[in-house]
């Protein structure tokens, strides 16, 4: 499929987006298809954008043009236009981005159509952006027009717009004529003076990145003038489709839309938008039923291996969707001999965001019934995905997760220690999963039963980085059956940067919290006559134990009035002296401050006693009780606050002790 000959350009119009410029960029340097020319538009930005693309300029195939004064996205791409030279270019908006077989494939379907085809467009993904974070939100599944009037009627724009060059140039290219001169609405514009005269052609496949942000020039700010380029628009070309139509437009979601066209003479037929299907759920659609799902961060030494695992699998018919969780050590390039395997498909992310976000968004991209977690430093066995869809198929839809048991590899350094297989177990109620010290592994989840529990919850402590697959766990314990199929399925490498390894303190804070969390959840609707104990074991991992109210451990917990790092030697005096008589009866009493409360959690970092006086004093995780006691009056009014937050009751006074 690939040409020497260039045949394609892309054009970046860009204003004031240094930010964004440099991933758009990348995005077309790593295409499969590597004969293109880029063209970069600079529309007189006020920014930092000529020296965000500089970097780029060395590469012979790109183009920086910088225009004096700035004139809109329209403008711009009508000078961009007289600048190219190919068959074919293809827009590409500065803060989005391409798939990286988006060329090669609109290349292809182009050239498989005969020159009436002036418009080669796919799907795309939204992704919305907020404060430096970014989730994938929906795929936008566009779909083929019967006429000019069904895309007139059509509220989505299709992207990426893949034009003849030719044909663009024929129908008079980019007009300026609006009430704005081509600054809002230019895609459409051109796309419907388009349609008149050449058909469009669709591929259903996602090769388009749209980002979503603030400064989005079709945010809400914009809203009029783009209200006003619409009226002029739509109601300019309908004379030019010989003045059969009226427009009639209606509010919707405070945005202005075409609704439908009555006819100015009889015989002709009012046109409404017509019913479409497009992005309803697709998991019971015709295909594959599982999709491997790989979630990568800086992977490369070990995810080759782990793609060759999938593609050698007894069952052929699968989906591999890898995100790559803005990956800065070549996975991209080192994936690019897959690219043409189209089960294979690879999403880049631009921020880094965690292993919870991109699940989130695999959950958004995944269309079959099943789908299966590999990390990108494991492998599984060949009849993984056969054994485990089978199970799933038979067990019913009752049940949201097939397991089996796994090896694990340790890198030393005199080698690789393989140890023996490790045997999960079936569990008797979501409780026994709650205490289970391991993450069962491979997880083979139902899709639709993810997608009942909401997907990976991101307001967690950490936002989702750390202990996601035992969030997952716990959710899904709660509403559906596991399945457990003994056999080796899954090989689990531990090496040097592995996240559990090296973030233990923080994996155990987010397994104090889960644990908490759910127990505590569950103890609301069941009223369980039970608490939650546990401890750090001698490798720093908590371990759980349920125990009868009766038995549990004897705790005072009191809260100082200071911060951790205000603990004064008066204070810790104070609550000693408070505290005596319960130490002789045998009671741990153990101090917080303010600052160590989660509110979201059932959790709280406290001090034992007997360790106040360290410098700094020792801190350790500890269940929030129901009751806590303040050590000064002052600091009531705030405790009381959020202890009704918490859902802790908060008392001034020490409780009374039983006599002896």
């Amino acid at each position: 499929m690939n040409d020497d000959k260039v045949k394609i350009t892309v054009i970046i119009p860009v204003y004031n987006r240094a930010a964004y410029l440099p991933f758009a960029i990348k995005s077309v340097l790593a295409q499969s298809f590597a004969a293109w020319k880029l063209i970069i538009a600079d529309d007189a930005s006020t920014d930092k954008t000529q020296e965000a693309a500089r970097p780029f300029l060395s590469d012979p195939r790109v183009e920086y043009i910088r225009f004096a004064q700035n004139r809109g996205t329209g403008a711009n791409l009508a000078a961009a236009l007289q600048l190219v030279q190919t068959p074919y270019f293809v827009i590409l908006d500065s803060d989005d981005w391409l798939d990286v077989r988006a060329l090669d494939i609109l290349l292809h379907e182009m050239e498989n159509q005969d020159d009436s085809t002036g418009l080669v467009y796919g799907n795309s993904i939204h992704w919305s952006e907020q404060k430096g974070r970014i989730q994938a939100k929906k795929v936008e599944k566009y779909r083929t027009f019967t006429d000019k009037y069904d895309f007139m009627l059509y509220h989505p724009m299709v992207r990426p717009r893949f034009f003849r060059t030719q044909a663009v140039r024929e129908v008079g290219g980019f007009e300026l004529d609006d009430p704005h001169q081509g600054r809002f609405m230019e895609d459409r514009y051109i796309l419907l003076k388009l349609i008149a005269k050449y058909r469009f052609h669709h591929v259903d496949i996602v090769l388009y990145n749209l980002r979503l942000h603030e400064s989005n020039i079709s945010g809400a700010k914009n809203i009029v003038k783009f209200e006003e380029t619409r009226l002029y628009v739509y109601p300019k070309i309908l004379k030019m489709w010989n003045d059969e139509y009226e427009p009639v437009f209606e509010r919707i979601k405070g945005w202005l839309h075409l609704s439908k066209l009555l006819p100015k003479r009889k015989g002709i037929p009012v046109r409404q938008p017509a019913e479409t299907a497009a992005n309803a759920d697709q998991t019971d659609a015709p295909g594959p039923k599982v999709t491997v799902v790989m979630p990568t961060y800086n992977r490369a030494p070990f995810i080759k291996e782990a793609v060759q695992s999938v593609l050698d699998q007894m069952l052929q018919d699968w989906r591999l969707l890898i995100i790559d969780d803005a990956s800065a050590d070549g996975t991209e390039e080192l994936l690019s001999e897959y690219w043409s395997d189209h089960r294979i498909t690879y999403v880049k992310r631009p921020i880094n965001g965690g292993i919870g976000p991109v699940l989130n968004d695999a959950l958004k991209l995944v269309t079959t019934p099943y789908f299966m977690q590999l990390d990108a430093d494991d492998w599984i066995e060949k009849e993984t995905l056969s054994l485990l869809l089978g199970g799933m198929e038979q067990a019913g839809e009752h049940t949201a997760l097939a397991y089996g048991n796994s090896i694990y590899h340790k890198k030393k350094k005199d080698g690789i220690i393989t140890d023996p297989p490790f045997k999960h177990r079936e569990f008797t109620d979501k409780y026994d999963v709650l205490l289970y010290r391991w993450m069962v592994v491979p997880r083979f989840y139902r899709t639709q039963s993810v997608r009942a529990v909401g997907g990976w919850d991101l307001s967690v402590p950490f936002h989702g980085r750390y202990m996601e697959d035992r969030q997952m766990f716990y959710k899904l314990a709660e509403h559906f059956k596991f399945l457990y199929i003994d056999r080796e399925f899954y090989h689990y490498r531990l090496h040097d940067t592995n996240l559990s390894l090296s973030n233990r303190e923080k994996y155990a804070e987010i397994r104090v919290y889960l644990v908490q969390y759910f127990f505590h959840k569950w103890k609301g609707t069941e009223q369980t006559h039970c608490v939650i104990e546990w401890h750090l074991n001698a490798e720093g991992w908590p371990q759980f134990r349920l125990v009868p109210v009766e038995q549990r451990k004897k705790h005072l917990f009191v809260l100082a009035s200071a911060s951790r790092d205000e603990l004064t030697e008066r204070v810790k005096h104070r609550i000693a002296e408070q505290s005596k008589e319960y130490l002789l009866r045998g009671c741990s009493v153990v101090v917080f401050t303010l600052d160590g409360v989660n509110e979201r959690g059932r959790y709280i970092r406290g001090i034992p006693l007997e360790q106040l006086s360290g410098n700094p004093p020792k801190e350790a995780l500890y269940p929030l009780p129901d009751k806590l006691y303040l050590e000064n009056a002052k600091l009531y009014e705030k405790a009381k606050k959020w202890g009704e937050t918490a859902g802790c009751e908060v008392l001034l006074n020490f409780p009374l002790l039983p006599p002896p």
